[in-house]
């Protein structure tokens, strides 16, 4: 885009980390003093002037403290830019942080235009690398699993379980793997504010074996959700008080999945 003539700002919110509002954050990170309001006119009329468009990205809409206050701040925010004819945006958010990041039916006001990252699709095995170099697992004894691992999300589950205690490892058990991840996943639930109970507790595994329960008596792989939120009721309820959030934090973790009309 810069190559075109066109201005991009590129912020990772990984590195925004507060609850202020998002421009003062993202000023904050190029250090500019100025007003929204000064900033937005100046790069709509230098686009203007180039006939070209100033883009504003913003990656990760899930990482830091986004998950927590995007449902306040999106609207306003977008609200502010909506005037300026050039000036885009452009946002990236993991799907299975839509329904906790994006407010709801944020597309009434501003209707979006997706585009689906397609993970490692169409490229080598050699693509995996960062993955391993990250987590320092051998390669060589990495599961045969080439599939599968072109979703980063799933070769981040096998990464993830095994970051601080491989050594030489030489087997793969999807049981095993599955189950140190979930037990990694209980923790950061364990510690996130909006649920905040006693980690040994374990409900990710209670809540899921109990989900597992109701596959099998219905003889089918999902179950509707208001099923969940009796789980979650019979199983969380007596020991955090946000309890019917967690589906949320399951959700984002990748452990279920939530589809319209369930």
């Amino acid at each position: 885009l810069q190559e075109k003539g066109h201005s991009v700002f590129l912020f990772f919110f990984l590195y925004l980390n507060t609850h202020d509002h998002p421009f003062k954050q993202l000023f904050g990170l190029i250090e500019y003093k100025g007003s929204k309001e000064y900033f937005l006119k100046e790069f709509n009329d230098r686009a203007n002037k180039k006939n070209k468009r100033t883009v504003i990205i913003i990656d990760a809409l899930n990482e830091g403290e986004g998950k927590y206050f995007w449902k306040n701040y999106l609207v306003n925010f977008l609200n502010s830019i909506k005037e300026f004819k050039n000036i885009a945006v452009v946002l990236s958010v993991r799907s299975n942080y839509v329904r906790s990041v994006l407010p709801e039916n944020i597309e009434v006001d501003f209707p979006l235009h997706k585009l689906e990252h397609k993970g490692f699709k169409d490229l080598g095995l050699d693509a995996l690398d960062p993955f391993f170099n990250y987590y320092n697992i051998n390669p060589i004894v990495f599961p045969s699993l080439e599939n599968e691992c072109y979703n980063p999300l799933f070769l981040h589950i096998y990464c993830e379980a095994f970051q601080e205690e491989y050594v030489g490892y030489r087997g793969w058990s999807i049981v095993e793997v599955l189950e140190r991840y979930i037990n990694k996943v209980n923790n950061r639930l364990s510690l996130d504010p909006r649920y905040s109970y006693i980690n040994s507790l374990n409900l990710v595994d209670k809540i899921l074996r109990e989900i597992a329960a109701k596959f099998l008596e219905s003889k089918s792989y999902s179950i509707e959700l208001g099923e969940l939120y009796e789980i979650l009721d019979d199983v969380a309820s007596p020991y955090t008080s946000g309890y019917r959030e967690l589906f949320l934090g399951l959700e984002e973790e990748n452990i279920i999945s939530i589809n319209s009309g369930y």
